[in-house]
């Protein structure tokens, strides 16, 4: 994930994701990320994905070359797109990472959820520190259909 992503807004949401697990990241990152894989996914050359800085596998591809970010070698290793857990665990503070649970996938990603009987006290303390926290279900799945390219 980029360091574009800090600093964070002031709202947080969280909610379930159809794969079971349930975390809590900034909104603002959340929709950036989405509106980064769908531009990726719109992308019909090397040089439209250049512009929307998609990931590409082989920088000497000529801009005017076809792309599919789906035939890259990221996508098929699971390494992209993110799930809303991964940016979770690359924006929100550590404070509140701390207080989740590190996942990990048999590919080597990582990512931050919730488990149920913490859900309560994590939202309770990310209040606590100031942040506007919602439920958003519908935003956090939305993740789950970009992991399905």
């Amino acid at each position: 994930m980029a360091d574009n992503l800090r600093p964070m807004s002031d709202e947080l949401v969280y909610g379930a994701s159809r794969y079971g697990y349930t975390t809590i990241a900034p909104r603002v990152a959340l929709e950036r990320v989405a509106a980064q894989v769908h531009a990726a996914l719109a992308a019909a050359t090397y040089g439209e994905a250049r512009a929307v800085d998609a990931p590409i596998d082989n920088d000497e591809i000529a801009d005017d070359a076809a792309y599919d970010v789906r035939e890259l070698g990221q996508v098929a290793d699971g390494d992209w797109p993110p799930n809303a857990g991964m940016v979770a665990l690359e924006t929100l503070p550590s404070e509140l990472v701390a207080l989740m649970h590190l996942e990990h996938s048999m590919v080597g990603q990582e990512w931050a959820e919730l488990r149920d009987e913490d859900v309560a006290r994590v939202v309770e303390e990310a209040r606590s520190m100031g942040y506007v926290v919602r439920r958003d279900d519908e935003l956090i799945c939305s993740f789950d259909s970009l992991l399905e390219l």
